[in-house]
């Protein structure tokens, strides 16, 4: 979430099917310049030749490079689900980030309108474990609400099918591919479909 052209400080993040909200927390870890899972115990702090000491200074060292984001920064995590708005919840104050993860029950159908810049990011139901398998519709819905309601948002979109994901638009493009959960699956991309005007300067501002 590096600070979008044009913006100062972190830039704002929204997954509108957020889950158990993995992308919404980890946007808002790397917002306050932390690393996801950098306060879980990790199975090498078990072996024999673990060293307590080299740990706790990196430990320190992330500590302080903590960010402070700016007031009224917030990351967006909605979804349809009532246990997945309460697990993103729960997992939220977990990882320490609740105070600036707004977490919303809600069809992706209501989201609200936001003239400013961003990046919408998710990972929607592949149709393989989740859900019905007939999935076209939702996309083709997914795309038109996004790109009505936050055009000036960028758009990024882990799928396990290409064409399917390009229901959601046309223009997006693979980015990167790996496994998850067992399943090989894409990540696509496009940018903003546009910017929001420039504020007017002081010369330029009409009388």
């Amino acid at each position: 979430t590096a600070g979008t052209p044009g913006t100062a400080g972190p830039a704002r993040v929204l997954d509108p099917v957020c889950g158990s909200g993995t992308i919404a927390i980890e946007a808002a870890l790397i917002a306050r310049g932390q690393p996801p899972g950098g306060a879980r115990r990790f199975a090498f702090q078990s072996w024999p030749s673990f060293d307590r000491g080299p740990w706790a200074s990196v430990r320190g060292q992330t500590a302080e490079r903590e960010i402070a984001v700016p007031d009224g920064f917030r990351i967006e995590a909605s979804d349809r689900d009532t246990m997945a708005c309460g697990a993103t919840a729960a997992n939220a104050e977990r990882a320490g980030v609740a105070d600036i993860v707004d977490i919303a029950q809600r069809v992706v159908s209501h989201l609200p309108g936001d003239d400013g810049v961003g990046h919408v990011i998710t990972n929607p139901p592949y149709g393989k474990r989740v859900g019905d398998g007939e999935l076209t519709g939702l996309y083709r819905r997914f795309g038109a609400v996004v790109a009505e309601r936050r055009p000036g948002w960028s758009l990024t979109v882990v799928a396990a099918d290409r064409r399917l994901a390009r229901r959601i638009d046309r223009t997006l493009t693979p980015a990167a591919s790996f496994g998850h959960g067992g399943l090989p699956v894409s990540v696509l991309t496009r940018p903003a479909l546009s910017s929001p005007a420039p504020t007017p300067s002081a010369e330029t501002r009409p009388d």
